[in-house]
């Protein structure tokens, strides 16, 4: 019985001795870490006030840059980040015929090229009536367009309109992006010839009725600061033309649809049809 006392006291005595010395070594390697971190051309443990207070990635880096740094490859393009390349895209959101219950049943087109980055884009915006082969209507913006948050784009630049053998150039801003509750809102004032002004605002929302199957109602308003007789406006009277359409997306570059509008122009004269009701089917294309 005494031996064995004896045998368990050595064997909790090495045990304590290990862990003494594991202890031991532990507390001198986080020594020497801390002593390292001091050093001149290392990190700081606690970053400076200039570093917390900017978001300049270069600060963190060492005096390093994305195009300077002795690890540089002469000849290597050096990567670039996503929101620093440029590209480009067509997307044609309307391409429809339209049936009028009086009158032409003209093609109807809506969309816009672009080339640029995340935060700085140009486009060129079109839209217009086709009638018999001829084009009868257009509008067309040439703007750049520069993203001023997350959900939001200022856009600015020049108009040229069209109508039968009459044309028009106007000087245009906006902003277009997506409201709270998932609204699309697009917004352009325009100044033109003799201080005429043009107001736009449209705004559209998708309802998911399945994954593929997409509702879209649509609501576009348009109204002029003047009268004028040659292109038949009246002012503070607005366009207003309200739809819904329903697309089945085979994928999102390609989805045709089919859908009703109702056109309402409050400045038309009486002897002209001030409302119209058409049915619409076509196509949305993204390149």
């Amino acid at each position: 019985m005494k031996i064995q006392t004896q045998k368990t006291h050595s064997l909790l005595m090495r045990q304590s001795m290990m862990t003494l010395a594991l202890v031991a070594a532990l507390s001198a390697t986080a020594n020497a870490g801390a002593e390292l971190a001091g050093h001149d051309g290392m990190a700081s443990t606690e970053p400076s006030q200039e570093m917390t207070a900017g978001r300049d990635p270069n600060e963190y880096s060492g005096g390093l840059t994305l195009n300077s740094g002795p690890y540089l490859l002469d000849g290597v393009a050096s990567p670039e980040l996503a929101d620093q390349k440029h590209f480009w895209g067509l997307r044609l959101d309307r391409l429809e015929y339209q049936d009028f219950r009086h009158g032409d049943d003209p093609i109807n087109y809506e969309g816009e090229v672009f080339y640029g980055g995340d935060y700085n884009k140009v486009v060129l915006q079109s839209e217009g009536d086709i009638v018999d082969g001829e084009l009868d209507e257009s509008s067309s913006n040439l703007l750049w367009r520069h993203a001023i948050s997350t959900f939001w784009d200022v856009q600015g630049g020049v108009r040229y309109d069209t109508l039968d053998s009459n044309d028009r150039f106007w000087v245009t801003a906006g902003f277009k992006g997506l409201a709270p509750y998932w609204f699309e809102v697009d917004a352009m004032l325009a100044v033109g010839k003799n201080g005429q002004v043009a107001v736009d605002v449209e705004a559209e929302y998708e309802v998911l009725l399945t994954q593929r199957l997409i509702a879209q109602p649509s609501i576009a308003l348009r109204t002029y600061g003047k009268d004028d007789t040659e292109w038949d406006i009246s002012r503070l009277t607005p366009e207003m033309a309200t739809g819904l359409r329903v697309r089945y997306e085979f994928s999102r570059k390609f989805a045709p649809y089919l859908g009703v509008e109702w056109q309402t122009d409050f400045g038309k004269d009486s002897s002209k049809t001030p409302e119209e009701t058409l049915w619409v089917a076509g196509v949305r294309i993204w390149f």
